[in-house]
C-alpha cells in the first residue's frame, strides 16, 4: 500500500546584503540544508513571511502527515486504530 501527499510552503525573505549573507555562511554552514538555510536557526531573522506550514520548511510537514494518518481509510489499511493516543512526545 502506498500513500503520497505534498505540502507547499512559500517563504519570503527580506532584502539581504552580501555582508549579511556572507556572515550567515561563515557562522551557520548552509550547504547541507534544503534552500541553503535553516529557518530554525539564526536565518529566521531573514524571513519576512511564511505562507504554509513551518514544519514543511524545517523538513517534514508533520501536521499534514498526522491529519492523513487519522483518516479512516488509512487507519484501516495500516491497522492504526487510535495510533495517535499512543504517541509519546519527549521534551
Amino acid at each position: 500500500i502506498h500513500f503520497e501527499f505534498t505540502e507547499k510552503t512559500e517563504v519570503t525573505f527580506y532584502s539581504l546584503s552580501k555582508t549579511m549573507i556572507n556572515e550567515y555562511i561563515l557562522k551557520y554552514p548552509p550547504f547541507d540544508k534544503a534552500g541553503s538555510y535553516g529557518i530554525q536557526d539564526w536565518s529566521a531573522v531573514f524571513v519576512e513571511k511564511i505562507n504554509g506550514c513551518f514544519y514543511n520548511v524545517v523538513g517534514f510537514p508533520l501536521p499534514k502527515f498526522v491529519q492523513i494518518m487519522q483518516k479512516p481509510e488509512v487507519c484501516s489499511k495500516f491497522r492504526l486504530n487510535n495510533w495517535l493516543e499512543n504517541v509519546v512526545v519527549q521534551s
